[in-house]
């Protein structure tokens, strides 16, 4: 039988489709509940959207003083460094400085001039991301001021990983996760 939930988190409407024996209905029903906990939660953090999140409170900061994060955020910076060095800097979550100026073209607003693109540019590198702080703690800091972190090219895969292992730890065998596009399945055939 098939178990399916579906909740907004993530800027976009998320689905999880387990398939599942009749008597596991109940398990499957509380794992996707778990799910949709656990995501919502990630989206509470990693979301430069939200003003209260751990990623807005980091940009807020840029420049300044060490911010303690939750151990998730700090595996999705850490990951994010991780993908800025093994791709030369191609992959680099500090472009939210630059994407800003764009969104406002979409929104309507004029095409930005060269100097300010260079200045979005200069403020972009994920080497200057610094994590942990004294003693090990979970802190991240930006090294310059007006820099700008956006993890929404990593923030759902991480979330996607997270729900495929919650399946799995439930032992839902065969399932589904889409994260707004980003999907991962469980099990053969599908």
């Amino acid at each position: 039988m098939r178990v399916e939930g579906a909740f907004p988190a993530m800027g976009t409407v998320n689905s999880v489709v387990a398939v599942v024996m009749e008597g596991e209905k109940d398990r499957a029903v509380a794992c996707l509940g778990r799910i949709r906990d656990k995501v919502c939660g990630l989206d509470d953090m990693l979301s430069v959207f939200k003003e209260a999140s751990e990623v807005s409170r980091l940009n807020r900061l840029a420049g300044g003083e060490l911010v303690s994060v939750s151990e998730d955020t700090y595996r999705v910076l850490v990951t994010a460094r991780r993908y800025g060095d093994v791709t030369g800097g191609a992959f680099d979550v500090t472009v939210g400085e630059l994407g800003s100026l764009w969104k406002e073209v979409i929104h309507g607003g004029e095409e930005p001039s060269c100097a300010r693109i260079e200045q979005a540019c200069a403020l972009v590198n994920y080497r200057d991301v610094i994590l942990d702080g004294p003693k090990g703690a979970r802190t991240a800091r930006l090294a310059r001021r007006g820099m700008h972190v956006d993890l929404g090219g990593i923030a759902k895969g991480y979330a996607a990983r997270l729900a495929a292992a919650g399946l799995r730890a439930a032992g839902i065998a065969r399932a589904l996760v889409n994260l707004g596009g980003t999907v991962v399945a469980i099990g053969c055939p599908w």
